[in-house]
């Protein structure tokens, strides 16, 4: 797994440079917990990145006034292409069931 430095530095990168609000990450939060609840998926060496980006990314979408576009991010993370993102969004919603919406009470309990 990676360091919680190696974690915070790409949040901070993503953060910074796309002017996301830090009510996004505990959206992003609510996201990945939700998507790991329905589908089993376990973050891994491997695949914390994309699902990390993905739950920034619907956070964004859904909780930001004015929200970066796809290209946006991929333009932030050379390490993924335009249709990449859009892929992991695509799959990510699926695996969440389109289950976007946060109640106060659980938005109130992560925060």
């Amino acid at each position: 797994m990676p360091a919680v430095s190696q974690i915070y530095d790409y949040m901070s990168t993503i953060f910074s440079k796309l002017h996301l609000s830090a009510e996004c990450s505990v959206v992003s939060l609510i996201y990945i917990e939700r998507l790991m609840e329905k589908s089993g998926v376990e973050l891994l060496a491997d695949n914390w990145r994309p699902i990390l980006l993905c739950g920034l990314l619907l956070a964004s979408k859904v909780w930001q006034d004015v929200n970066p576009w796809n290209i946006e991010f991929a333009n932030v993370l050379s390490d993924f292409s335009l249709d990449s993102i859009n892929r992991l969004e695509r799959t990510f919603l699926k695996h969440l069931q389109y289950s976007l919406n946060i109640s106060g009470k659980v938005y109130a309990r992560y925060y």
